[in-house]
């Protein structure tokens, strides 16, 4: 179920207390900006799917570790994870930009975005 909050980006609107969360119509917003494809910015379109590509691998190496180490822990889950989704939030962060990132684009495209509730 999704939460009131998670909705806030979705049309028609956030659903009042109380009331069903996911209407019948339910769509996402888009972006005032288009998405990126490979036609158009093939470098930057490439970066994208690297981001994926590596969130993806570190992923599986993760769970490998959580299936087969014993000893992994907390703290590594907290930094193997933080990792997958830093490739995730870069992802999403750099989906419209039709220019190399820069340094500090870099590091500030890895928080969470604010513009991705969470849906599940």
């Amino acid at each position: 179920m999704l939460s009131p909050r998670a909705l806030r980006n979705c049309a028609p609107s956030a659903p009042r207390a109380g009331a069903s969360v996911r209407p019948l119509n339910f769509t996402v917003r888009r972006s005032a900006t288009a998405m990126i494809n490979s036609r158009d910015n093939p470098v930057q379109w490439a970066s994208l799917v690297q981001e994926l590509a590596d969130a993806s691998e570190h992923l599986e190496g993760l769970i490998n570790k959580l299936q087969f180490d014993a000893s992994y822990d907390e703290d590594r889950l907290r930094i193997d994870l933080g990792h997958v989704m830093a490739h995730l939030n870069r992802a999403w962060a750099s989906r419209n930009l039709t220019r190399k990132l820069t340094d500090q684009e870099w590091e500030s495209f890895r928080d969470y975005p604010k513009d991705l509730p969470p849906i599940a």
